[in-house]
Parts: C-alpha cells; structure tokens; sequence
C-alpha cells in the first residue's frame, strides 16, 4: 500500500489540508473535525514524519500579517503595538500597495505557507478577498473594516466624524475631502456621513486617495472657484495637503479658513500651523489585534472591537 499524505488524510476526512496540519501539530480543531480524522488515520497507519512535523511546528507559530503600505504613520504605529503585544509567535510582514489583486495573493500565500493565521489592515473587502478569507482554515482577523463575517478591530468613525462635524457644524461653507468609499468604506462612506450629518449649512466634497498630494492638487481646484471658511479633510495627511494650497492662495489659517483632520498622527504636529485632530491610539489597535487573534486561536467567533478617540484641538481652528 502506498504511504498516505496529508493531503490524501483532507480529502477522505474531508477538510483543507491546513487543518490536517493544525490536527497533527496540536492546534485548535473541532471536535467534529478532530473525531473525522482521527479515524483516517487510525484507518491508514499514518505516522506523521518527525523532520516535517517539526518545521510545521516553527511555521504554526507565524502570524502573517497583510499590510496595503509601509509609509503610513497609522500602520506603522499598529505595527508596534502587534510587536509589542506578540508573545511567541512571529509576525510576517506581507505588504500589497494598496492593490486588491495582491492582497488575494498574499492571503493565498497564508494557506500555501502553512501560517498559524492572518491578520489583514484591511480598506477594502472586495466579494473575491472575503472568499478568499472564507476559504483559510486559521484564524482571521480584520483591522480597519466593520464586517461582521470577521473577527474585527475598528476605529470608531462614527464618534469621530460626529466630534468633527459637530465643532465645524456652523461654517457657512465647507469643503470636505474624503475618499471613494469603493477604496475604503469606512473612511469614506461611514466617517464622511457622521461628519456630514452634523453640518448645517452648505458643503462640497471632493475625493483624494489618502495622499498629500492629491488632496493639495484636489483643494487648489475646489479653490480656483470657490472660498471655504472650513476645509475637513478625512485623514491627517490631507488635511496637510489641504494646508499647504491654502497657503499658496495666501488664505490664513484660521483666520480665513479652518481645517480639521482625523488620526492624530505625526504629520498634524509636523505641519504650521498645527492641525486639529481626532486622535485615534493605534497602538493600542494594534495590542488589540494581537490579543483577539490569540483568543480566535482558542474560540473563533466574529467579535468586534471599537478603539474610541479624542479632539484633539491646536492651531488650525
């Protein structure tokens, strides 16, 4: 009879052969699934081999972690905290450029390399990432969108665009720039509307992709026609972009006009003048995601957890 491998133990069990792998190497599985493959390998024989077993063991213990960039303050910041809260485990570090195709890739690449789980800085769950999530046997979990098919940490946008919307509630004329929410929905559909829906009088909207640049490129357009008594920018980095063209329209700030941004990161201190903030604590996000991530290993279940903040006034209202 030939040798049975792991993978002919998936197929007549009937489970992914990173679950056979997690069985042999003591990690968690169900009952019902533990009961399935016990009896095909009892059936077969199977005596596992010790050097394989041994490198699972080592690769069992790392946590890929799947990042859309490397230059963002807020990541950065997650990062340390995961860093700081990790135990034993090793953190791999996937970064994907804010592509969708390379982050179907990098979540392929969790199941090809046998990793112990996955936790993704996720801004945007297109239906073919979320499937591919689905089809991991490890534990997942999300940072950055509110999707109750995952076990998540979130930042609270609604308390946050609420804060903001709500001491510039009264500006006659506002300019917001945000994001498409097609390229980060909790940002730019669930942040804007808690801002908006605090405004009272009249405001445009224009959209940016989280960078200086285009959120200065996109503010000189809005300013060619119009004047604003109030720019609220999405992020931290546009509100700093935003900053910059109004002072090469020679607008002050805030005598002329006042601008808000959300993070609380290091670019609002950076800046002159300083930008009033909502701050959020991403390190402790990141702790969080590191604490949940090793309670999904003993109990899989879809918990959220929402990071608060606070307004964090300085020089530019």
């Amino acid at each position: 009879m030939a040798k049975i491998t792991i993978t002919d133990i998936a197929k007549q069990a009937g489970v992914a052969k990173s679950t056979v792998s997690r069985y042999l190497n003591g990690g968690s599985v169900s009952k019902k699934t533990r009961l399935k493959i016990d009896q095909v390998v009892k059936d077969a024989d199977y005596k596992p081999n010790a050097f394989a077993q041994s490198l699972k063991k080592q690769t069992s213990h790392t946590i890929g972690v799947i990042v859309p960039r490397l230059d963002s303050f807020a990541q950065t910041e997650m990062l340390r905290g995961l860093d700081a809260a990790n135990q034993d485990d090793i953190l791999l570090i996937l970064n994907t450029y804010q592509d969708d195709d390379l982050v179907q890739n990098a979540i392929e690449q969790v199941d090809i390399l046998g990793l112990g789980g996955v936790i993704l800085f996720a801004t945007n769950l297109t239906p073919t990432i979320k499937d591919a999530l689905h089809a991991l046997d490890v534990p997942v979990v999300i940072q950055g969108q509110n999707d109750p098919a995952f076990a998540r940490v979130i930042v609270d946008d609604n308390l946050a665009g609420s804060a903001i919307g709500h001491v510039a509630a009264n500006s006659t004329n506002t300019l917001i720039i945000s994001v498409d929410p097609q390229q980060d929905f909790e940002v730019g559909a669930v942040r804007y509307q808690a801002v908006t829906s605090q405004l009272t009088k009249h405001y445009d909207t224009v959209y940016a992709d989280f960078s200086l640049a285009t959120a200065k490129q996109v503010t000189t357009q809005a300013l060619a026609t119009t004047r604003y008594d109030t720019i609220i920018a999405l992020s931290d980095l546009m509100a700093a972009g935003a900053l910059q063209s109004l002072k090469n329209a020679n607008v002050n700030v805030p005598e002329d006009t006042s601008v808000y941004g959300f993070g609380g990161t290091l670019i609002s201190d950076l800046v002159s003048p300083n930008i009033t903030t909502f701050a959020f604590d991403y390190f402790a996000v990141g702790q969080q995601l590191y604490h949940l991530f090793k309670q999904q290993q003993i109990k899989p279940e879809p918990t959220k957890i929402i990071i608060g903040g606070t307004l964090v006034n300085k020089q530019s209202n």
